[in-house]
């Protein structure tokens, strides 16, 4: 009997020092700290624009936009996103944000631009002029004069313009579709007709 009672001592011993362990490994654990990676959004790195109106966008806490050497102010949207709506000449153009740098082209057509041959055509989905112009996609909150600017919903957001009687005529959508709009467009900008990401493979005809 003894030895069977010292038996069960051992074995609660354990289980409560296990407990204990597992309780100050996850106490310990710190916090997830916010990011401070800097990334630009659009236009993307080596594009040619059709259009030298457009917008400038990156995800940078604290970073500021410097476009051709000129600092310039983003609009008023909460960190850690930055927007810029600008206006530019045909010519290449360099956008740095932080420790991030991309170059890109404004074209006068798509025969014509001064940038490599080898750099594409970018095309992005219209934005609507306004201070909330970003909510005709993307979940927003206006506070304090500045524009919060979070996730894609769902694909209603998609849907609420790209109605399925659209999508299927006029549209013209050629593949079944496989999940999330997001999976294989990008509203951001795409090289491909449709705003297709490079990512995605057509069926054999398809384009």
């Amino acid at each position: 009997m003894l030895r069977q009672n010292h038996r069960e001592w051992r074995w609660m011993a354990a289980a409560i020092l296990a407990c204990v362990t597992v309780g100050y490994v996850f106490a310990a654990k710190p916090d997830p700290q916010p990011t401070n990676e800097v990334r630009i959004v659009s236009p993307p790195n080596h594009a040619v624009l059709l259009s030298g109106r457009f917008e400038v966008i990156a995800k940078a806490p604290d970073g500021k936009f410097v476009l051709d050497g000129e600092p310039c102010e983003s609009e008023p949207f909460r960190s850690p996103v930055r927007v810029k709506r600008v206006w530019l000449d045909p010519g290449v153009h360099e956008l740095r944000v932080g420790d991030q740098r991309t170059e890109f082209v404004v074209a006068l057509n798509e025969m014509e631009h001064d940038g490599p041959r080898d750099w594409e055509i970018y095309r992005f989905h219209p934005i609507e002029p306004g201070d909330d112009r970003c909510g005709a996609c993307h979940d927003t909150e206006a506070k304090d004069g500045l524009v919060a600017v979070g996730d894609i919903p769902s694909d209603d957001a998609c849907t609420s313009c790209h109605t399925e009687t659209k999508v299927q005529a006029v549209e013209s959508h050629r593949v079944p579709v496989l999940g999330s709009c997001n999976t294989c467009h990008a509203i951001h900008g795409a090289p491909r007709r449709d705003l297709l990401k490079p990512s995605v493979q057509l069926p054999p005809g398809k384009s």
